[in-house]
């Protein structure tokens, strides 16, 4: 139980923001830190960033779009994206 609540609290917290962290884009991507990185190297994901070396962030609307361009996914997990996109958009505390 605690690890669901867990997990709730960090859904509702990511819902919340406009901007997400490296660590939050990933949660919400299901994919790895270093696989951030390399899709931020390759421009394949908008990112902000103040001046080289601060914190990186990234806008929902931005990862939104860069959920919505997978060529290869199935239609099960386009539903999956569109619902966690939905549950995002719909949840703002």
């Amino acid at each position: 139980i605690i690890t669901l609540l867990t997990d709730i609290r960090k859904t509702l917290t990511i819902a919340s923001k406009e901007m997400l962290t490296s660590e939050e884009t990933c949660d919400v991507l299901g994919i790895s830190l270093s696989y951030l990185h390399h899709l931020m190297a390759d421009g394949e994901i908008t990112y902000y960033q103040r001046k080289a070396g601060a914190k990186v962030y990234f806008s929902k609307d931005d990862i939104y779009k860069f959920m919505r361009q997978g060529e290869h996914s199935s239609s099960a997990d386009m539903d999956i994206i569109n619902n966690t996109i939905q549950f995002l958009k719909t949840n703002q505390l």
